[in-house]
């Protein structure tokens, strides 16, 4: 390609001279790879803590402040994709920044093109790649590699998150000023709202936990507690598309209208099937132990942990 764009501003060179024609006679040309006009997003990182707790001794917690950092934000697109990265002031070029609503982030404006366009937004993607023609229904996640499968959406002491797959339309005409200083879809500055694509659960030790001896003439205090998770499902959706509403039901417990990577799996009563329908479905012991390492105990997140002696012990703690 550049050989023959230096072909091409060769033969402009030789024609003007020619036919000595100046600047004003050559019209301007837009670079396709840029776009005709200006858009503007706002991002909101969603921290809903007003879930439904399932007993007396469930708290919800909005989690460390590093783990809500956000370095990089991708924009998936059918048109023209793009990158920012995290500013330090407002309206630098390339960048995106937190406003003064807490969690709620501009991104400076962008080229792109009019017409509809479909968009979805990635935070901290680290080694994760999506295209935006799959992102809706796109999951992530097998029994095979679960524990490097975990760790993609959780590393470097930062989360993941993603927004729905969704169509906007781009109109024309829009300056960059324009797109800076909006607040509508009719001025190309469109909103969305992005989540984590896991979650961290804590479990700590309640202050009063003791159990009766075998003799029932006595209590004990238990100290050195280990908790692990099983039977997590071996994938998930990478978007927002499947996610649901934030209103838990009474009758279920899941959120409104969530549906997960799994859905179609309901052989829970079978799952401890060495060779049953879980093997593909859900992340156990047995999935992850080879015979060249069968006391392999490595197993990420699945991994035997202690329990916090304290909630407040366990909200410093991460594995």
């Amino acid at each position: 390609m550049k050989v023959n764009n230096l072909f091409l501003v060769g033969v402009a060179a030789l024609s003007l001279g020619m036919t000595a024609c100046n600047n004003e006679d050559v019209p301007p040309v837009n670079n396709p790879g840029e776009g005709t006009t200006f858009a503007g997003m706002y991002v909101s990182a969603m921290k809903d803590v007003s879930t439904r707790a399932v007993n007396d001794n469930q708290e919800d917690y909005g989690g460390r402040t590093e783990e809500s950092k956000l370095t990089e934000l991708q924009l998936l697109s059918n048109v023209l994709s793009q990158t920012w990265t995290l500013g330090t002031v407002a309206d630098e070029t390339g960048k995106f920044w937190e406003t003064q609503t807490a969690g709620t982030f501009k991104v400076a404006p962008w080229k792109t093109n009019p017409g509809l366009q479909s968009m979805a937004l990635l935070f901290n993607k680290g080694s994760l790649s999506a295209d935006i023609a799959t992102a809706a229904d796109k999951t992530h996640g097998s029994t095979a590699t679960a524990v490097n499968d975990i760790a993609a959406l959780a590393t470097d002491n930062k989360f993941v998150m993603t927004s729905k797959a969704e169509q906007k339309t781009i109109a024309p005409g829009i300056t960059e000023d324009a797109a800076k200083t909006g607040t509508s879809e009719a001025q190309n500055v469109f909103s969305f709202d992005v989540e984590r694509v896991v979650a961290q659960g804590l479990v700590a030790k309640d202050a009063t936990l003791e159990e009766n001896t075998a003799d029932g003439k006595g209590k004990v205090d238990l100290t050195d507690i280990k908790y692990t998770a099983i039977n997590g499902a071996a994938k998930t959706y990478l978007f927002r598309n499947h996610a649901g509403k934030r209103t838990i039901g009474d009758a279920d417990g899941l959120y409104e209208g969530f549906v997960s990577a799994i859905d179609g799996y309901s052989d829970f009563e079978a799952a401890k099937e060495p060779e049953g329908s879980a093997k593909e479905n859900l992340i156990r012991l047995g999935n992850l132990l080879s015979k060249d390492n069968p006391q392999q105990n490595d197993l990420g997140m699945y991994a035997a942990k202690n329990a916090a002696a304290n909630a407040s012990e366990a909200k410093t703690c991460r594995y």
